[in-house]
C-alpha cells in the first residue's frame, strides 16, 4: 500500500465528513452504529425502532426499498451507503371508549380531515373516533445528503488533511507626507475580518473497492457547484462551510494509485456542530482546555431586577470566555412577567471600548439585534450583559474560531 495512505480497516481517523441537509445531521458522527443488511432494516416488526435507539444512525450495505417503518412511506429506494437514523414520531390510535371516560382529561382527539384536533367533549359522543396520541419510533433515510470521503467514496488521503489559515482583510492609506501607511483594517467593524480560506487535499483511489470512474462520478455528483458543510474525522465538534469542489484527478493505467485532489473556498471560521443552548455534549473528542459547554448559561437566564433598578445595581452575567473569536449576533427568545420590552446592557470591548451599549429586547421568539454582536478576539476581550424587568431570555448562537 502507498504510503502515508490508511490501512482498509472499518474506519479511517483522516477522512471527513461532508453534509448538504440541516445542522441537527451532525449529531450521527458520534451516533454511528454500523453497517446494516437489507433484511435488518425492513423486518417487521423492527428490533431497531425502540426508545433506546432513538437518534443513533445506521448504514445500509444494500439497496432496498423502505416499508411503512419509514417516515418517507414503503416504496423509495434507499441505496447502499445512505445513512438511517431511528427518529421519534407523532402516530395516532383509535380509541374503544367504555362510555364513561372524559375524553377531554383523557386528552384524546378528533380527526378534522387530515389534521388531528384535542376534542372538547367531556362526555363520550358515540358517534365520533377518538384518537390517542402515541409515539412510534421510524426510520428517516437521509440519502445522499450526508457523505464520507473513505467509507463512500472509498478514497484515502495521502496526508492528514489540513485547511490552509484564512489571510486577514488589510487596509491601509498611504498618507503623504506622513510616516508608514493609515491602517483601516477594523475602522469599520472593530474588530479583524478574513478572507476566505483556500487550498486543496489530495486522495488516493482504492482500487479493492471501486475504479476511479464511480468514485470520480459520486464525488462530481455530491461536491460540484454546491456550498456543503465540511467536517474533519479527527476534529469532529467544528465544521467548515463553503465550496470544496474536484480540482484535478490522475487516472493512473500502470497499476499505481489513481489521485484525485479536491480544492476548496471556505468561510473563514470553522464553527462548533453545537449552537450555545444545545445540552448534549460529547466528553470523547471534549477539550477541557479550550471547549466550553454554553447550554446552562445562555439558556433561559433568569431576569430577577425591576424595570426602575438603576443599571450599577443590576445583576451582571459575564459571558466571557464563553463565545470565542468569531463574532456572532445571537438570535434572542424574550418573555417577560409584563408583556413589556426587557432592556438590556451589553459590554463588549472588542466593539464599543469601555462603555456600555444600550439595548432594548422585545418580547418574542427567534429575532435579531444587529448591535448585539458578541465576539472575543483576544484573551483580554471582556463580554458581559445586564437586563432589566423580570422574565427570561434565551440566547442562541454558534461560536466559531480560525
Amino acid at each position: 500500500m502507498q504510503e502515508g495512505v490508511c490501512d482498509m480497516v472499518d474506519s479511517c481517523p483522516h477522512s471527513i465528513y461532508f453534509f448538504r441537509k440541516s445542522m441537527d445531521h451532525f449529531d450521527f458522527i458520534n451516533d454511528y452504529q454500523g453497517n446494516k443488511t437489507a433484511e435488518e432494516l425492513t423486518v417487521h416488526p423492527n428490533p431497531l425502532l425502540v426508545p433506546e435507539n432513538e437518534g443513533k444512525y445506521y448504514r445500509a450495505s444494500e439497496s432496498f426499498d423502505t416499508t411503512e417503518d419509514y417516515i418517507v412511506g414503503p416504496g423509495v429506494t434507499v441505496n447502499v451507503g445512505d445513512y438511517i437514523s431511528v427518529m421519534r414520531t407523532t402516530d395516532y390510535v383509535a380509541v374503544t371508549p367504555v362510555g364513561t371516560e372524559n375524553p377531554f382529561r383523557e386528552k384524546w382527539y378528533e380527526k378534522n380531515g387530515n389534521v388531528y384536533v384535542l376534542t372538547t367533549d367531556t362526555t363520550v359522543n358515540p358517534s365520533k373516533t377518538y384518537y390517542e396520541m402515541t409515539s412510534v419510533y421510524k426510520f428517516d433515510d437521509f440519502g445522499d445528503s450526508v457523505t464520507n470521503t473513505f467509507r463512500d467514496w472509498h478514497i484515502m488521503p495521502l496526508g492528514r488533511p489540513t485547511i490552509s489559515p484564512p489571510q486577514q482583510k488589510i487596509q491601509k492609506i498611504d498618507i503623504p507626507g506622513a510616516n508608514g501607511d493609515l491602517d483601516l483594517s477594523n475602522s469599520l467593524t472593530k474588530y479583524p475580518v478574513f478572507n476566505n480560506r483556500t487550498g486543496s487535499m489530495t486522495f488516493a483511489v482504492d482500487y479493492d473497492k471501486t475504479d476511479w470512474l464511480t468514485a470520480y462520478t459520486k464525488i462530481m455528483r455530491f461536491l460540484q457547484g454546491v456550498s456543503v458543510r465540511m467536517i474533519l474525522e479527527d476534529d469532529p465538534l467544528y465544521f467548515y462551510e463553503g465550496a470544496v469542489y474536484v480540482d484535478d484527478f490522475n487516472s493512473r493505467n500502470d497499476g499505481t494509485w489513481s489521485e484525485i485532489t479536491l480544492g476548496y473556498d471556505l468561510q473563514p471560521y470553522r464553527r462548533s456542530i453545537y449552537t450555545s443552548i444545545d445540552d448534549d455534549w460529547l466528553w470523547d473528542p471534549f477539550n477541557f482546555e479550550t471547549d466550553v459547554i454554553q447550554s446552562s448559561i445562555f439558556s433561559a437566564i433568569q431576569v430577577t431586577d425591576s424595570a426602575s433598578t438603576p443599571w450599577a445595581n443590576v445583576r451582571e452575567f459575564n459571558f466571557t470566555g464563553l463565545i470565542d473569536t468569531m463574532p456572532v449576533i445571537p438570535e434572542l427568545t424574550v418573555d417577560t412577567v409584563n408583556n413589556q420590552p426587557m432592556q438590556a446592557q451589553l459590554y463588549n470591548s472588542d466593539v464599543y471600548g469601555d462603555v456600555w451599549k444600550d439595548l432594548e429586547l422585545p418580547e418574542g421568539p427567534t429575532y435579531q439585534l444587529y448591535d448585539l454582536v458578541l465576539c472575543e478576539e483576544t484573551p483580554e476581550s471582556v463580554v458581559k450583559m445586564r437586563f432589566r424587568n423580570p422574565g427570561t431570555v434565551t440566547l442562541k448562537f454558534r461560536s466559531g474560531r480560525l
